[in-house]
């Protein structure tokens, strides 16, 4: 329940009953709206120190007009935050991913990263560091989440996103041990 052009609202209790306080003196409109009803207005005629009680009536509607509600969320959440940062890291995004689904290999994807190196080739792949940062060790490879012991442990079709971070850069999360790390997310 509300006065138009007022600001001043209030709601029903369950019976049905309202109080409005504040409003100005002269010819005001009631408007009154309940789900599943048709909207009424009332034009009430408001004294300054007087009460006024007005009944209204809503007409039921059998039918209500349909909702569509549309929203669309990125498969990818956590890399787009990341990616947002342009401070550190490769990022390939889902776009870019499209036209590299023809090589092999995930290496084959990682090997094109300036600072990341891949050692050997196939399915025995590493990846190692080209920066010249002393690290004992490899990147950290990541694929959903979980921590993978080989780059190619996920088929480059599969790939939907990567963030690559070389040794000796801030790595998000707790993958960062000094010697950078590959994160991949798979398409959903």
């Amino acid at each position: 329940v509300g006065v138009r052009g007022t600001g001043v609202t209030g709601r029903t209790d369950a019976l049905g009953h309202y109080s409005l306080r504040g409003l100005p003196a002269g010819t005001q409109v009631l408007d009154v709206r309940h789900l599943g009803y048709a909207s009424a207005e009332l034009a009430v005629e408001l004294r300054s120190g007087v009460m006024v009680t007005r009944d209204v009536g809503l007409r039921r509607i059998v039918s209500l007009d349909s909702v569509r509600v549309v929203a669309q969320r990125s498969p990818y959440r956590e890399f787009n935050e990341l990616a947002n940062d342009k401070r550190f890291g490769v990022f390939i995004g889902p776009e870019e991913m499209e036209w590299r689904k023809r090589v092999l290999y995930a290496s084959d994807v990682i090997d094109k990263i300036p600072g990341v190196r891949v050692i050997h080739h196939g399915l025995d792949a590493q990846v190692g560091s080209s920066r010249g940062v002393f690290c004992l060790g490899e990147p950290t490879i990541v694929v959903d989440g979980f921590e993978k012991e080989w780059i190619n442990d996920v088929s480059v079709a599969q790939i939907g996103a990567i963030a690559a971070y070389r040794a000796g850069e801030f790595t998000p999360g707790s993958h960062d041990r000094g010697c950078g790390a590959v994160l991949i997310w798979t398409k959903k």
